[in-house]
């Protein structure tokens, strides 16, 4: 399998987000400050045969939690939830 992202750039023209290639590992590509928001949704295109067979499309929700220079990150969670256990994720 081969995974790609399918996201806006920040402001800044840099991407937020990187995704590792062959495992779909999604790591932050910024630090996060001053966010106007808590989480982003994206998609995620995974293709199989190294990226040249069949592919297909998912919605990834991401949630991003600081605490002054520390970042967590956390998918597949309802940013409700992340939110609702920001106190617990930051220790």
């Amino acid at each position: 399998m081969a995974y790609r992202l399918i996201i806006p750039p920040t402001a800044e023209g840099q991407d937020s987000f990187v995704i590792e290639v062959y495992t779909g590992i999604i790591k932050s590509a910024i630090m996060f400050r001053n966010m106007r928001r808590s989480y982003f949704k994206f998609e995620v295109i995974a293709t199989d045969d190294y990226g040249k067979g069949f592919s297909s499309r998912s919605e990834v929700v991401v949630s991003v939690v600081n605490a002054l220079d520390m970042q967590v990150v956390v998918s597949t969670v309802p940013p409700h939830l992340v939110e609702e256990k920001k106190e617990e994720l930051i220790r």
